[in-house]
């Protein structure tokens, strides 16, 4: 599948979470603090990763891209609401999950060092 199929697969499946007025799988969650978007959204950098060639700043880009994005779709969306506060979790999950990118190459390259 070519990147620009990959990038609307993604696209649409986050809009597809973004326009469900409530989402059962998710019940547990309600009255808890929003700490899942830290997750979702590092788990979506590192999905979104290799679809960009390894670029680490465009692919934290498209990730706070669809954090935004998804906020939008719920303003519109009964039963869910707008927050800036959760477009700030989602850039903070994406920059988790650039911090793991970062870590894993890190680890790689040392690997690499020690075999020359």
């Amino acid at each position: 599948m070519s990147k620009p199929y990959k990038i609307l697969v993604v696209s649409f499946l986050v809009g597809i979470y973004a326009s469900i007025p409530f989402v059962p799988y998710l019940k547990f969650l309600h009255g808890q603090p929003d700490y899942w978007h830290y997750a979702i959204y590092a788990v979506l950098y590192l999905l979104l990763f290799p679809i960009f060639d390894c670029n680490l700043i465009n692919t934290y880009l498209l990730t706070c891209s669809f954090g935004i994005s998804d906020e939008l779709i719920q303003f519109v969306t009964p039963g869910r609401f707008f927050e800036l506060k959760d477009i700030l979790r989602d850039a903070q999950g994406a920059t988790m999950g650039m911090l793991i990118v970062c870590a894993i190459l890190k680890y790689i390259n040392s690997i690499n060092l020690k075999k020359k």
